[in-house]
């Protein structure tokens, strides 16, 4: 939802939308600048300037002095900037990477609008700040209808331009929620990086909006609660593939707030509480997302509290980046639920990563109710760091054993004794 975003419905464009980087540094032809940028992993990992990076990105910056040094103090390593050199310059200075937006050749139009978007290329595509390109976002979405909104001959098209104009450059993609695994796969020539977006936190009785179905909801699969975050991580791991970087566009807004002014509810103006925006950049990581985006802070007002809760959540992520970009080890973890007068469904949802002296057990609770669980452990440790928390948990037998609140999260450092 980030192009010319009006306050009228029928013209709002589609949610989200993201990109994403790389360049091949093996190309003879790859400039100085683009150099400094390799590619990705086979597990969907970007690397820049050689090291792998989970990305934090941001669609708008916030309008204020020095934001570009502000998020990059926050955590943030991305963030979508206009194709304007003072700025891209500011960018640069300030040390944050950048995906600048290019749009499509128009079937109608083609000489002048490939005209267009190939001087932007040629004109930016040394510079330092910039790490990707992004077309056109949620190209096969059209609200209430079946019709896609620009078709994936006209994206490739674009994309093959791009490519013989820029070949260092990767090019991302944002797909709204709702089409169909195989419409989005029509999709994939067109872009190297592929991104969804979900903003699942949404007031009961909310009135008709562009992008929302008519229950109220952006998203249409099953689950209904926030972990649906992580159902749509693997929807789009079916439509690009297990190695292609997939990043999740969240949640940064109010959606009441998107209206005007004039016609808001103030009744159903939500946001996501901290808690819901740390679970839901979870269970995009634990379902296996390469990074986080996200979209609707501009329309979030400025000393709001929503801000401070994000500001949190993106510091935290970042402060742990050596450890997201790690790649995922075999998971070997089992648990053992106790009762607690309810179902368990989906229960805890768990990653495990190493690096050369301790093992990160992530994990978070998918269920609307509180789980008590032991959790058995295939090595040695008598006890673990709880990250975030101030505390430490004790090991007994191999098992660790940990209350969880519904959709909370809780992250493990244990180093084993071998």
């Amino acid at each position: 939802m980030n192009r010319y975003f009006t306050f009228h419905i029928k013209h709002l464009t589609g949610i989200g939308t993201i990109f994403l980087i790389l360049f091949f540094s093996f190309s003879p032809a790859t400039s100085d600048a683009q150099k400094s940028l390799s590619s990705y992993d086979a597990d969907g990992m970007i690397r820049i300037r050689g090291k792998r990076t989970f990305l934090l990105g941001l669609y708008q910056k916030p309008n204020q002095p020095k934001s570009l040094e502000s998020l990059v103090k926050t955590g943030y390593n991305l963030v979508n900037l206009p194709a304007n050199i003072h700025i891209l310059d500011s960018a640069e200075v300030a040390g944050i990477n950048v995906w600048v937006t290019l749009g499509t050749i128009e079937p109608s139009n083609r000489k002048i609008s490939w005209q267009k978007i190939r001087q932007t290329v040629t004109a930016l595509k040394n510079h330092k700040s910039i790490i990707a390109w992004e077309l056109a976002d949620e190209p096969a979405y059209t609200w209430n209808s079946n019709q896609l909104r620009i078709l994936p001959s006209i994206m490739t098209e674009t994309h093959d331009s791009v490519k013989k104009a820029d070949s260092a450059h990767l090019i991302y993609l944002n797909h709204a929620p709702v089409n169909l695994v195989q419409t989005m796969r029509n999709y994939n020539p067109s872009n190297d990086i592929t991104a969804c977006d979900i903003y699942p936190v949404i007031p009961t009785g909310i009135k008709t909006m562009y992008a929302l179905n008519k229950d109220g909801r952006q998203g249409d699969l099953p689950n209904t609660t926030l972990s649906q975050v992580g159902d749509y991580v693997d929807k789009m791991r079916r439509v690009c593939g297990p190695n292609r970087p997939l990043l999740m566009v969240l949640q940064g807004f109010a959606w009441e707030m998107l209206r005007p002014a004039a016609e808001r509810d103030s009744s159903k103006i939500l946001y996501p509480t901290y808690e819901e925006s740390w679970f839901m950049a979870w269970d995009a990581i634990l379902h296996g997302a390469n990074g986080l985006i996200w979209w609707g802070t501009a329309f979030t007002p400025a000393g709001h509290p929503f801000h401070k809760d994000l500001t949190r959540v993106v510091n935290d992520l970042a402060s742990i980046n050596s450890v997201l970009s790690l790649p995922a080890k075999s998971n070997t973890i089992r648990f053992r639920y106790q009762e607690m007068g309810h179902s368990v469904s989906r229960g805890i949802e768990v990653m495990v990563k190493q690096d050369e002296k301790n093992i990160w057990i992530l994990t978070a609770n998918t269920e609307s109710y509180p789980v008590k669980v032991d959790i058995l452990l295939p090595f040695v440790s008598k006890k673990a760091e709880v990250l975030f928390e101030n505390r430490t948990a004790i090991i007994k037998n191999d098992c660790l054993t940990e209350n969880y609140k519904p959709f909370e999260v809780h992250l493990y450092k244990l180093t084993p004794n071998y």
